[in-house]
């Protein structure tokens, strides 16, 4: 199931099988569904009424084919009393909805729940709780059956937050490190976050974060460090065998190119890129290739990856040479002119920009030599 996180201007035009509306006690709107009553000319009060629908806990009413909304359905969901709800009844509400909406056959789902407050919990643990529920509610374990049952058609939810999430407002503007095939993701969804994209653990102030997998040994070390000393640290690094030395997480990486950009003129420039990996560069030929101009592919690229055709494919060309250093033997101007590089030095400034090691250091880690 595709579960995910958009904010929504106009719940009105967003199209959808259903679109969920919370409703307080009394048979109140909050501001989404005010909204859309009056898009859809009074028809969600006139519901309200002809239904006596008061707004309780664990109720709801459905619409079908509303005017004046391009949703398919409406479900107005009973939230209990106004103010914020308790976490246990806030996960009620959801499961609720969601078992109400799969008896419809709608494929998607949108909550617009930006009216519910949860006591003590933010709009990221309301997201997170709604992913988890979504996925359990969606989920048939068939193996073992003959006849398999048919699955919920339910196939992507759509949690509608109004304003930042945690993540943007914590991180704007700060230093940060994630997973390394999850940089060039980060990148095109927090554009504000200063991205460390080799770092194992990375600081500003009280907020530290760490890269792929194992890193969360060095965060936790570091945690100890801050706290309680560097000698206790150290002492559980030597009791837990991690390696307190490592500094990037530039030797495990390789260049998955980024494809969740949805531009299918990038995406063929992509491609175009890897075809030509020893070439030399011409701007110009790639634009005649893809049947474009220079300026169009420029402004695409950018808005799609936040980078230039020139340094995607000198990325492209780094993470191959990284691959012969881990490989072969070669010497390294032979891999220089093989991945389409003439001046060695330059080769050697992009590659410990790229990796935050020299091609000599780098061979040397990935052989396991000291």
């Amino acid at each position: 199931m595709d579960i995910s996180i958009k904010h929504i201007a106009d719940p009105a035009a967003e199209r959808c099988g259903c679109l969920v509306l919370p409703v307080a006690d009394g048979g109140k709107f909050g501001a989404a569904a005010a909204r859309l009553d009056q898009a859809a000319g009074g028809q969600l009060a006139r519901l309200v009424k002809s239904e006596h629908f008061s707004g309780a806990a664990g109720k709801s009413v459905l619409l079908h084919n509303p005017s004046g909304v391009a949703a398919q359905r409406l479900l107005l969901l009973g939230c209990g009393k106004p103010g914020a709800t308790d976490a246990a009844a806030f996960r009620k509400m959801v499961m609720h909805a969601l078992g109400a909406v799969q008896t419809t056959g709608a494929a998607d789902l949108v909550m617009l729940l930006d009216d519910v407050a949860t006591n003590e919990r933010d709009r990221d643990w309301q997201a997170q709780q709604l992913g988890l529920l979504a996925g359990a509610a969606g989920y048939r374990y068939t193996h073992t059956l003959s006849r398999p049952e048919p699955g919920s058609r339910l196939k992507k939810v759509v949690y509608s937050s109004a304003g930042c999430t945690v993540a943007e407002k914590t991180f704007d503007d700060a230093e940060a490190t994630i997973s390394w095939w999850l940089t060039d993701w980060l990148r095109h969804r927090y554009p504000q976050i200063r991205l460390q994209p080799h770092a194992i653990v990375a600081e500003a102030g009280n907020r530290i974060t760490s890269g792929a997998a194992t890193s969360h040994y060095n965060l936790g070390l570091r945690l100890i460090e801050r706290f309680a000393g560097a000698d206790l640290s150290l002492e559980c690094a030597r009791y837990t065998l991690i390696d307190t030395k490592r500094r990037s997480q530039a030797p495990y990486a390789s260049f998955l190119q980024f494809t969740g950009h949805g531009d299918e003129l990038v995406a063929r420039g992509q491609a175009w890129l890897q075809e030509q990996l020893v070439q030399p560069f011409s701007l110009d030929a790639m634009a005649r290739a893809l049947h474009t101009s220079e300026r169009t592919l420029m402004r695409r690229f950018r808005a799609a990856l936040g980078d230039t055709p020139l340094h995607t494919l000198q990325r492209l060309r780094l993470h191959a040479a990284r691959r012969l250093l881990e490989t072969s033997s070669l010497g390294l101007e032979a891999i220089v002119e093989q991945v389409g590089y003439t001046d060695l030095s330059a080769f050697r400034r992009l590659f410990k920009r790229e990796f935050a090691c020299s091609p000599s250091e780098y061979r040397r880690a990935s052989q396991g030599e000291a």
